[in-house]
């Protein structure tokens, strides 16, 4: 679980019968040589334009030696890669430096972090929203791989109201988008943590939640708007968009947000629950790890 930087050094000096890493998502897509290409224009060029964070990294002697010599010495103990999507485990392979070994994949998820039964109990009838204005939630949080600015431009011909959620995440980046969305009465902040109910009422009175990463990301939101029957529109250069649809999910590109009426009206949530029910159950669960660890 979680294999950071700080366990390197652990890694090397320790030998393992058998070393398995359960991805839980930023221990592979932050990592330094990947972080570049996970950001639209816009995003890339708003966080530029304020110095917000330094996307040329420095290649001194000791970044060499991190990532040139250790690195590839650590992953290349890695027996298996554990994650729930084959494309992330690809990912892995074709962007780390595996260079002694060929990990195998290994079917793994995490526990949902909310009982879904008792959320399908608190959502009720499954009717999707048609407000006037729809009201459209942005995003997870207040880090930039959410490339919230590259959204808000595909939805200037939407009249709608945007939720951002920015309780956490780059606190340069959060102020700078707050300034910039300050004064424009289409946009609403959130900039406090919500408990489970009120981030659960929140979600019930939005009509879609838009994921505008071009990495797996907001997960455990997207199976909780998923199970009170929102829209989800997800970057279809995101590996999950692609693996989600294959799954046989309703789920919308948001190259589709130009024709958002047409989505909402085509759109059936209970395709979603059902497909939740049968694959991210209790049952399905306990079944995945008596596999893994028979």
């Amino acid at each position: 679980h979680y294999l950071s930087v700080d366990t390197y050094i652990w890694i090397i000096k320790h030998r393992f019968k058998s070393l398995n890493w359960m991805v839980w998502g930023s221990d592979l897509y932050q990592l330094p040589f990947i972080d570049n290409n996970v950001l639209l224009p816009r995003t890339k060029a708003f966080l530029e334009s304020h110095q917000i964070v330094n996307l040329k990294r420095s290649r001194s002697f000791w970044y060499k030696l991190k990532y040139k010599i250790i690195t590839p010495f650590v992953y290349s103990k890695i027996d298996g890669i554990g994650t729930w999507m084959a494309p992330e485990y690809d990912f892995a392979k074709s962007n780390l430096p595996f260079v002694l070994r060929d990990p195998k994949y290994l079917y793994f998820r995490y526990p949902l972090n909310f009982n879904w039964k008792e959320v399908k109990l608190k959502a009720g009838a499954l009717r999707p929203l048609r407000h006037k204005n729809p009201l459209i939630v942005l995003g997870n949080s207040g880090t930039y791989t959410n490339n919230h600015l590259d959204a808000i431009e595909i939805l200037k011909g939407l009249s709608c109201k945007i939720s951002l959620p920015l309780s956490y995440g780059d606190s340069k980046y959060i102020e700078k988008l707050q300034i910039l969305k300050k004064n424009d009465p289409k946009f609403t902040v959130l900039n406090k943590y919500l408990s489970f109910d009120e981030y659960m009422k929140f979600l019930i009175e939005n009509d879609a939640v838009i994921i505008n990463s071009l990495r797996p990301q907001a997960v455990g939101n997207i199976w909780l708007a998923m199970l009170v029957g929102k829209v989800i529109f997800i970057n279809s250069e995101n590996t999950l968009f692609g693996y989600l649809k294959s799954m046989g999910f309703d789920i919308y590109s948001t190259d589709d947000l130009i024709n958002y009426e047409k989505c909402v009206t085509n759109f059936d949530p209970l395709v979603n629950v059902k497909q939740m029910e049968m694959n991210f159950s209790d049952a399905a669960l306990d079944s995945t790890y008596l596999e893994l660890f028979k």
